[in-house]
């Protein structure tokens, strides 16, 4: 459901100490997982574009923290762009904090991440 959604949009408006410019590409990115796109790393020398978790939607439930593990070691196995690193590693540390408050609040239970993850 959508609804985790709007309340992750919520806890990075009132919760999240970056800046706008990073709020929306945090946003961005969350949209880009739940939706099943993936995040699409751009191509660059040598290495043709891929998106992380394309194909498997993320749920709200989804293990964030496993997720965060599983994008640290796509990133490096696809020579990924440090800035594209640390933004895709921020979105989902934002995703787990927010989903620590989510079951101390609501008893959320986290489940299984992403096939082949």
């Amino acid at each position: 459901s959508g609804d985790w959604l709007e309340r992750f949009g919520d806890y990075l408006s009132l919760n999240a100490q970056d800046g706008e410019a990073v709020r929306a590409q945090v946003w961005r990115r969350a949209l880009q997982l739940a939706s099943g796109t993936g995040v699409p790393q751009p191509a660059s020398a040598g290495h043709a574009a891929a998106s992380f978790a394309a194909g498997a939607p993320v749920s709200g439930s989804a293990d964030a923290a496993a997720l965060f593990v599983a994008a640290h070691a796509w990133t490096h196995a696809h020579a990924s762009e440090k800035s594209f690193r640390m933004l895709l590693l921020h979105t989902l540390r934002s995703l787990a904090s927010f989903q620590a408050l989510e079951v101390a609040r609501l008893g959320l239970r986290v489940g299984p991440t992403l096939p082949g993850f």
